[in-house]
């Protein structure tokens, strides 16, 4: 991952965004819609995104498309 880059978790881009409902976020995941990454902390996977994705999910979400992914969307 990019270390430019600030990556939080889903439940902080729930709460950035304003969503209640966290179903909502999973399935934005699901769908592809959001753009996260996925990461071993510890013994657990954990998802993360950065405010540039939820951004993009967030816009889609206004015109209800898919947000397009640029070079600089994908992980190192």
């Amino acid at each position: 991952m990019p270390d430019d880059e600030e990556y939080f978790t889903l439940t902080e881009a729930m709460r950035r965004a304003g969503m209640r409902n966290n179903k909502t976020i999973a399935a934005a995941v699901q769908s592809g819609r959001l753009k996260t990454v996925t990461t071993m902390v510890g013994p657990r996977m954990v998802r993360l995104t950065t405010q540039a994705w939820l951004d993009a999910y967030l816009a889609s979400r206004a015109t209800g498309q898919r947000p397009t992914p640029t070079a600089d969307d994908t992980p190192a």
